[in-house]
């Protein structure tokens, strides 16, 4: 029997934190230098205001803020005509400011793509009346006579994006493309090539192919999680409706987000008044994902190599990479892929936490820091906040290991770089240690040469007089004692002699490090940095217990820790705040004491604390909260809107779980359980344990794998194999290891096994349970229940009458 995978990763909802942006403004004079470098045209005034930067500690938060802050300039409702200039190239664009514009309030931007013979001003102005009810900015470029927006046209549509990005105020996940005609061939082919930069894409009398026959060389899978409005015309003559028919029956077919519009009777034009304004409702219900959890994407150019946080460098012919992100865990399995990178964010990966596999096999890569510089020039390349990186790591897929960047000391032919490392590392020179402490982690794993020398840095150089020295060499510290070069017990000893630093950054350090290093113990240690003098350390402690809560032997939280995070509720550090916030779940208090602690914040006025409140109270005390929630679905901050929508989501799931009688934190718990009763062949008990799970976590996909297995053991094949689909639809592809696994035995015989399986074709969404489909590729529904109150009571009905004419 083929050895199962123990699950040991936590199930934890996931919210994006960049909507919930903090009100509390970066160092002075970090704004001016910031926005100068993202808006920097070259590489050289880029890197020359890099280095002003890097004297400023500069966080990607304070990035993250002053992008925020200063997303748009207040400009005139009407037509302008401008360049985008970026890196050499050049694109005239018209841009429509519609009449409601608030930089306060931050719209939807449409990218419009005309016909031939057309132009980008003719173009826009035919979307003006759209665009003033429903405040949307709209960029039309205009493409040369001899040009086709499908040969060139993604250079054209990112050139324009990241300019109206930087200058207008529009909400980076509602970026829509559309094109007529010609342009609907250029919004099929950038939105089939680049679906990660667009909240939807509408191609009107366009097709993705002059063939009937759609295959994947037709790059349809592309549009998996990216909606899609398709509009054609019964009776077009120009551009005949049948390939378009070919290409949405096959995205129905796959379950992927596409609404189909064919206007009886209709040739090859539009009728703005009626044909955009059903466009513009379908529209006010899509929203970027900035960072999914699932990419499923073909390639066959590396200029079109990026899809959200994963880019193909070098492929073979057309390639092919599926990634999955669960917390922080990502696999990835790849087709005719040589290299690749995963673009990461802090904002949604604990990067000491990362565990990476590339094709069923572990990866081997340094521990990833967050780079500033890294950051900065994600903005500045795409413009885009929300989608922006900290760290690249690329990997080569034969070895599976790291690409790292020419270190400063390149390996000899004797396999060796001690000599050099040590003379940099004892230098008198501080920033020749901090240096040389980078360049020891780039080449710790690949040279036992340095296996001495590291294990210096990690144990001595945490005593140099620099703070800066002292943290780079506990990063060292947790990179030797992972690659197995010194013995947890001695690196624990190290950690904790460090808790007490003078240095406020080395014991912020001691906290991100203490789960990694201490493992059970890691919550002694952050409970006694909890009181700290340094705010910055109070809230790296409080960040960080969750996961030693979840490593921790003791299911219930001792008093100390229960006391402490209470007491941080009242700190006078707004990242203290919030950070006990995020924490109150690990407590496992009950609702009515959770909404005494949460609604100070639920009816404060700072947005930060107020959005963590909302989410902290879908879980504890959701009932106890329904005022609160009421009023902030009717505030006027479309924020705070839009993160109690998410709030008003949670709290149903979590009310469904609580009446079986299953806390949403013990994922871990009945994962583990589970996997000691399949193992032990109490298989009745497995499925039993592995239904807890997923009733929790239902997308994810080992667990579905397993409770495959149990269920195939106890002789349940029709639910088997529903799970068994759910687990290849959310990611999992490792068939050698399904083809070899004993526990399958039973569905051998089956025609889906032999299909999913042996052939290794998809199952249809259908195939799963309806929980367990990644959201990707669910139909689009509208969902009424979410709907404002407000929009039905009867005051509110006489409004929409006004807007009658463009409908």
């Amino acid at each position: 029997m083929v050895r199962r995978i123990c699950l040991v990763t936590a199930a934890l909802v996931f919210v994006s934190t960049a909507v919930i942006a903090h009100p509390h403004p970066p160092a002075p004079g970090v704004t001016d230098v910031i926005n100068r470098i993202v808006r920097a045209q070259d590489d050289v005034t880029a890197g020359s205001l890099m280095g002003a930067l890097d004297k400023m500690y500069v966080s990607t938060d304070d990035v993250r803020q002053v992008m925020w802050d200063t997303a748009g300039l207040d400009w005139p409702s009407g037509y302008y005509t401008r360049t985008a200039r970026f890196d050499g190239r050049s694109q005239p664009y018209t841009l429509y400011i519609p009449a409601n514009y608030n930089p306060a309030n931050a719209g939807s931007l449409m990218i419009a793509l005309h016909g031939a013979g057309g132009s980008g001003h003719n173009f826009a102005r035919a979307w003006q009346t759209v665009a003033d009810n429903v405040n949307l900015v709209v960029a039309a470029p205009t493409m040369t006579a001899a040009g086709r927006w499908w040969s060139g046209g993604n250079d054209i549509v990112g050139l324009v994006q990241r300019d109206v990005l930087l200058s207008v105020a529009v909400d980076p996940n509602r970026v829509f493309l559309t094109g007529f005609s010609n342009g609907g061939h250029g919004a099929w082919f950038t939105g089939l090539h680049e679906p990660w930069r667009f909240a939807g894409v509408i191609p009107m009398a366009g097709t993705p192919t002059t063939e009937l026959q759609i295959t994947d060389n037709n790059f349809l899978i592309n549009a998996n999680s990216t909606p899609f409005y398709v509009w054609h015309g019964e009776k077009d003559s120009v551009i005949p409706v049948a390939r378009t028919r070919a290409a949405v029956k096959e995205m129905k077919k796959r379950g992927y987000p596409v609404h189909y519009e064919e206007v009886p009777g209709r040739g090859h034009q539009l009728a703005l008044m009626t044909d955009f304004p059903p466009v513009a409702k379908w529209m006010e219900k899509q929203k970027r994902k900035p960072f999914p959890n699932k990419i499923d994407f073909y390639c066959d150019r590396t200029d079109f190599g990026r899809c959200y946080w994963a880019r193909l460098d070098e492929i073979e012919g057309t390639a092919h990479i599926t990634a999955l992100m669960n917390n922080n865990e990502i696999k990835i399995e790849t087709k005719n892929v040589k290299q690749f990178s995963l673009l990461l964010s802090d904002m949604y990966i604990n990067f000491l936490e990362l565990d990476v596999s590339i094709n069923g096999k572990d990866a081997e890569y340094e521990i990833p820091e967050i780079s500033v510089r890294t950051f900065l020039e994600s903005m500045r390349r795409y413009g885009d906040v929300e989608t922006a990186y900290c760290t690249v790591l690329t990997f080569d897929v034969e070895t599976c290991s790291e690409i790292l960047p020419e270190s400063a000391f390149p390996k000899t032919e004797e396999g060796t770089n001690a000599a050099q490392l040590e003379e940099e590392l004892k230098s008198p020179d501080a920033v020749k240690r901090a240096r040389g402490l980078l360049s020891l982690m780039q080449v710790l794993r690949r040279d036992p040469g340095v296996t001495e020398i590291g294990v210096y840095a990690a144990t001595e150089m945490t005593k140099d007089p620099d703070p800066v020295v002292r943290s780079r060499a506990l990063s060292v510290l947790y990179s030797v004692m992972r690659s197995g070069f010194l013995e947890q017990e001695r690196a624990a000893k190290v950690l904790r002699e460090r808790t007490n630093d003078k240095s406020a950054l080395v014991r912020a350090d001691v906290a991100n490090l203490a789960v990694g290093i201490l493992g059970n113990e890691a919550e002694t240690t952050l409970r006694g940095l909890g009181g700290d003098t340094d705010a910055t350390v109070r809230a790296a402690a409080l960040q960080n217990l969750p996961a030693a809560r979840r490593r921790s032997n003791v299911e219930k939280p001792p008093a100390g820790v229960v006391k402490w995070v209470i007491a941080a509720l009242g700190d006078t550090d707004w990242r203290v705040k919030g950070a006990a916030i995020d924490a109150l779940p690990v407590l496992k208090i009950e609702s009515p004491k959770a909404y005494e602690l949460l609604k100070t914040f639920l009816s404060g006025s700072d947005r930060y604390l107020k959005g963590r409140a909302l989410l902290a109270a879908a879980r504890l005390c959701a009932k106890e909260s329904k005022a609160e929630f009421a009023a902030a679905k009717k505030s006027k901050d479309a924020l705070i809107k839009a993160i109690v929508k998410e709030a008003l989501k949670q709290a149903k799931r979590y009310a469904k779980l609580a009446k079986l009688g299953i806390d949403p934190g013990d994922f871990n718990k009945y994962s583990r359980e589970a996997y000691a009763a399949i193992s032990s062949d109490k298989n009745e008990e497995a499925v039993e344990l592995y239904a807890k799970a997923l009733a929790i976590n239902p997308n994810h996909y080992i667990a579905q794998y397993n409770m495959a297995c149990a269920l195939a053991k106890v002789g349940k094949k029709e639910q088997a194999l529903r799970h068994l689909a759910a687990s290849i639809l959310n990611g999992y592809r490792n068939y050698s290891h399904m083809k070899q696994d004993s526990d399958l035995d039973s569905l051998r015989d089956t025609d889906e096994y032999k299909s999913w399986v042996e052939e290794e074709v998809l199952p249809l969404p259908s195939a799963a349970p309806k929980d367990a489909v990644p959201d990707s590729m669910k139909e689009e529904e509208p969902e009424e229940e979410e709907t404002e109150p407000e929009e039905k009571e009867k005051p509110e009905k006489k409004k929409p009458k006004k807007k009658k004419e463009w409908y």
